[in-house]
């Protein structure tokens, strides 16, 4: 019986290939940025049904799973993806709604789901925080929703989640320096929009 390698962590399982428990176990520890991913790249209405349906695809991959990788940058690529075709069906889904003139309060608005800010919930149906803790004030959420997309990722990934610039580097598809100039100027942002008032309470 062969013995777990003691230098494993949570994103480096030590295992020669991953099995479905493991996937769960790990899969929980970085749901909440694997979120904040899918929120950037698909936006907030559709983050949850994207990061659920990049645990399907990953269920179904494992064998392609390397040991010794980055779990979390695998599965954020995975999202990427999901979230690409999220976007792909939502635009082919609105021209057909307005070919047949479809009234719908869904048609023509799902297309630019992709340039929707991060959603402003704290915790999902199940209770688990997803975006902001708890107490997060609720001024500040709503300038951290007036950020670009792309821009409020990198922020929270970085200073709510805890993630190295190089780790978001490969959650985004971005490179280190466009995540740390993405939090620089979010962060910018943020202090000009919030009222002295805010910044000392």
């Amino acid at each position: 019986m062969a013995r777990p390698d003691s230098k494993s962590d949570t994103t480096r399982p030590a295992s020669r290939r991953l099995d479905p428990p493991g996937f769960a176990e790990l899969f929980r520890a970085c749901y909440p940025s694997l979120r904040t991913v899918a929120a950037a790249q698909a936006g907030r209405r559709e983050a949850d049904d994207v990061v659920q349906q990049a645990a399907i695809v990953a269920l179904e991959r494992l064998d392609r799973f390397e040991a010794g990788t980055d779990f979390r940058a695998w599965m954020a690529a995975i999202v990427r993806g999901v979230a690409r075709n999220h976007r792909r069906s939502n635009t082919r889904r609105d021209r057909k709604h307005r070919a047949f003139g479809d009234g719908s309060p869904r048609a023509g608005g799902a297309g630019a789901r992709g340039e929707e800010p991060v959603p402003r919930v704290l915790r999902d149906a199940r209770g688990v925080e997803v975006t902001f803790p708890e107490g997060f004030d609720a001024k500040l959420r709503n300038a951290v929703d007036a950020l670009g997309p792309l821009q409020a990722a990198c922020l929270l990934l970085k200073t709510v989640h805890g993630h190295t610039y190089d780790e978001i580097s490969e959650m985004l598809d971005v490179p280190p320096a466009t995540a740390r100039s993405h939090v620089f100027r979010a962060r910018t942002s943020l202090l000009d929009s919030m009222n002295p008032e805010d910044l000392d309470a």
